[in-house]
């Protein structure tokens, strides 16, 4: 995996632009959760939803978001905040019991078509054996899903 001096937006919040195959994002904000060496792009996850790999061409740092309005003492801006849905994930995950592996979340496909009853797999990253199967309410599993998941496996 590169390291965040080969890949310095990993964690940042970035603005897309330049885009011309999907103009409709350019001038959106999201955060660069990890870079994928074999196709030299971000992995972006968008603000207001969804996610995409993208060229570090096509994203610059971007300031932290405006700050809302608040009646009590504002804590000073962080680089990444968390949803209360995300602070729950990261709870449950400092709560998994530690293990000298780690993990690759498969699905059985990536269209309705091939993976009409959304199941997928927990393997593990460093035999490849699949650690338990799961079954996802929809086709791109949630974080939740995955951690729920990972649970029962362990």
């Amino acid at each position: 995996l590169p390291t965040v001096p080969d890949a310095p937006l990993i964690g940042q919040r970035v603005l897309i632009e330049g885009l011309q195959a999907k103009p409709e994002l350019n001038g959106r904000h999201g955060v660069a959760s990890s870079f994928d060496g074999s196709s030299g792009r971000y992995c972006v996850s968008l603000e207001d939803g969804g996610s995409f790999k993208l060229k570090p061409a096509n994203l610059s740092k971007a300031a932290a978001p405006p700050a809302r309005a608040s009646s009590s003492t504002a804590e000073p801006a962080a680089a990444l905040t968390l949803t209360a849905t995300e602070k729950a994930l990261q709870e449950r995950l400092r709560g998994l019991r530690t293990v000298e592996d780690f993990w690759v979340f498969r699905r059985m496909g990536y269209t309705e078509a091939e993976n009409p009853s959304h199941m997928g797999m927990i393997m593990s990253g460093n035999s490849g054996m699949v650690v338990a199967p799961f079954q996802s309410k929809q086709l791109a599993p949630t974080a939740a899903e995955y951690l729920t998941a990972l649970e029962a496996a362990l």
